[in-house]
């Protein structure tokens, strides 16, 4: 069973049930004659892009194009961050957000999964795929760093509708996407952002140093979030834990007071700005 929380109106996000067929003129309508094009999209519309320099070389993600994209035209963005462990080839099939039917008001999406870096592991134990803001995560990593250079080169090289661009993630990658929008230099480019059992340690909840997550963060502004967590989730229990394994890192809220706070933060936020 889970919990939807709708702190704010976000985007509806409309699945078309009829199959449409991949658009034979789709490499026509992309502007591939540009030197500087660094995405190179195959039969199925997909592009892995490697960055080959500056502060992230050897970082990866994917793209997908939906069948009807056309260079003329904005295209919503959906950027889908894994769980721990995870990559970006599993988290576009676990999420089908590249099925040529998933439409944002009748417009297809561009689906783009990043993929995190080695992670330092969980106690010591084996090291994974993470993100940052995760205990197990590499020291140091600057994964929204990372967010953002994605969203200057998605911007610079695709059609996209830059008012429209959303973020949504898994267990770590959820906790992750709370962290985008806690964080004020990147969450004014994404319109809106969506949990699913996100792991919310400490360093996804800026500012914290206990267990209260009403200071949890200072977003300065809006957000539009929603919440989705299992009740019976046992990896990340619903209730919050105050340790695991002994280590307070390891820490995560009760779900409904991290939606409150949310709820409370939005509220002041519509009050200060004189919204209704």
């Amino acid at each position: 069973m889970f919990l939807f929380a709708f702190l704010w109106v976000a985007a509806i996000l409309f699945v078309d049930v009829m199959p449409r067929p991949i658009n034979s003129n789709l490499l026509t309508k992309r502007d591939s004659s540009s030197s500087d094009q660094i995405f190179s999209f195959d039969t199925s519309n997909h592009a892995t892009r490697k960055i080959t320099d500056g502060n992230f070389e050897g970082r990866s993600y994917l793209v997908h194009l939906p069948a009807n994209y056309d260079n003329s035209k904005k295209h919503p963005v959906v950027v889908s961050f894994h769980g721990n462990g995870g990559t970006s080839a599993k988290q576009e099939k676990i999420t089908q957000l590249s099925d040529q039917a998933m439409l944002i008001n009748n417009i297809g999406i561009i689906a783009v999964y990043p993929q995190a870096s080695l992670g330092k592991g969980r106690n010591g134990g084996t090291k994974k795929n993470s993100w940052q803001g995760a205990p197990y995560a590499a020291d140091g990593v600057d994964d929204i760093g990372f967010v953002k250079q994605i969203l200057d080169e998605i911007t610079e090289h695709l059609a996209i509708d830059t008012k429209r661009i959303y973020a949504t993630g898994k267990s770590n990658g959820g906790g992750f996407t709370n962290l985008l929008a806690c964080t004020p230099s990147i969450n004014t480019r994404i319109a809106a952002f969506a949990t699913v059992s996100a792991a919310l340690y400490p360093g996804t909840l800026p500012g914290v140093d206990t267990s209260d997550t009403s200071t949890a963060c200072d977003p300065k502004r809006v957000i539009p979030i929603l919440i989705s967590h299992g009740y019976n989730d046992t990896t990340i229990p619903y209730e919050g834990q105050s340790e695991r394994s002994g280590s307070k890192d390891y820490r995560t809220p009760n779900i409904d007071d991290f939606a409150k706070a949310w709820a409370t933060r939005n509220a002041q936020y519509t009050s200060s700005s004189g919204s209704s």
